[in-house]
């Protein structure tokens, strides 16, 4: 009986050890996990940026372009009176 406690012991310290490798590897998962999370974020706030630049420039053609069909139209205008 006494072989019993110690084959248990062994058991006990071989799920141990593989209780930590596995919590290591969970560890460093999460740490990768959290990289490429910062990484989307980052992506996504420059994103957003281009998306806000690119709409102000558009706005900004859209008012040059009624500045310039205004022009045209008063042109059209003279021409035609």
């Amino acid at each position: 009986m006494e072989s019993e406690p110690e084959f248990k012991t062994i058991d006990v310290e071989m799920l141990q050890g593989c209780l930590m490798k596995k919590e290591q590897q969970l560890n460093h998962i999460r740490q990768e996990v959290h990289v490429y999370e910062q990484r989307n974020q980052d992506h996504a706030s420059r994103l957003r940026r281009e998306i806000d630049e690119v709409s102000a420039h558009n706005a900004w053609l859209s008012l040059e372009l009624s500045q310039i069909e205004a022009k045209v139209t008063y042109l059209r205008d003279q021409t035609e009176a």
